[in-house]
């Protein structure tokens, strides 16, 4: 095993941290204004607005778990990067860039409503 990672992994962690504490930080104040503090008149919930037929913006409820969904997956990600990040195992970085890709189309596919096709 090698004492060092190449600095295109090293590149791409700082990235996906980037990206991940982004998200996260942007879905936690999400969460705070909508299920703590309780301030939603500024989001269209429902069937009218520029989001109409968006399943995350149907409900304060579906918003909520949007939002806790989203969380959930940057930490996992980031706990994944962090972990490979430590042992030096470029696997583990390369499966944290895999992970990123895959949340943001499991993301995209809860926007979409893909599944209300079936």
């Amino acid at each position: 095993m090698k004492n060092y990672l190449p600095n295109v992994y090293i590149f791409s962690s700082v990235l996906i941290v980037i990206v991940c504490v982004a998200f996260i930080i942007m879905s936690i104040s999400e969460y705070y204004n909508v299920a703590i503090v309780q301030d939603s008149l500024l989001y269209p919930f429902g069937s009218e607005g520029p989001v109409a037929g968006t399943w995350q913006y149907e409900n304060k409820e579906n918003y909520i778990t949007f939002n806790v969904i989203t969380i959930i997956l940057f930490l996992v990600n980031l706990l994944v990067l962090t972990i490979g990040l430590l042992i030096k195992n470029i696997t583990l970085l390369k499966w944290s860039i895999i992970i990123l890709v895959l949340i943001f189309l499991i993301l995209h596919i809860l926007q979409a409503n893909y599944f209300k096709l079936w």
